[in-house]
């Protein structure tokens, strides 16, 4: 059995925790991008799935602490 996924990619700004942050979002499987590990206009762009390697996330709070590791990795 072989599985395809086609996403469709949007962007969106998301609010959260009084973080504001532009992102990709998928409408098929409601996956939010990191746009700090993916460049999310080209993301859009291409409308094709990301590297496997690239975290992807179904709720907006889990994509807000996600970033903030990133904050901290620059610390």
């Amino acid at each position: 059995m072989t599985f395809t996924w086609r996403p469709k990619w949007r962007k969106i700004v998301i609010e959260d925790h009084g973080i504001k942050i532009s992102t990709a979002y998928d409408e098929v499987s409601g996956l939010h991008a990191c746009p700090l590990c993916i460049n999310i206009e080209e993301l859009i762009l291409l409308n094709k799935a990301p590297p496997e390697k690239i975290p992807l996330f179904y709720n907006v709070t889990d994509l807000i602490y996600h970033i903030l590791t990133h904050r901290k990795q620059t610390k």
